[in-house]
């Protein structure tokens, strides 16, 4: 499972490289770390990535929009 859509919203499995851009941007140590274990978790496990991967949500508008804090995707 790589997406789940609705009518109004799409979450989808964040790849290696779209988490290693969050990390990248994360300026808190602690979330940088448990994004790190994160990253690492769906590294060990592709067979199992989902409980260990981020997700994006994105609302379905007239084009996608990613809802983050991250400066990343805004």
């Amino acid at each position: 499972m790589e997406k789940i859509e609705t009518a109004r919203l799409c979450l989808t499995l964040a790849s290696d490289e779209e988490m290693e851009r969050i990390i990248a941007a994360e300026a808190d140590t602690e979330m940088k770390k448990a994004y790190g274990e994160m990253l690492h978790g769906a590294r060990e496990h592709p067979e199992i990535r989902e409980p260990y991967a981020m997700w994006l949500m994105k609302l379905k508008y007239k084009s996608f929009r990613v809802i983050s804090g991250s400066p990343a995707f805004t």
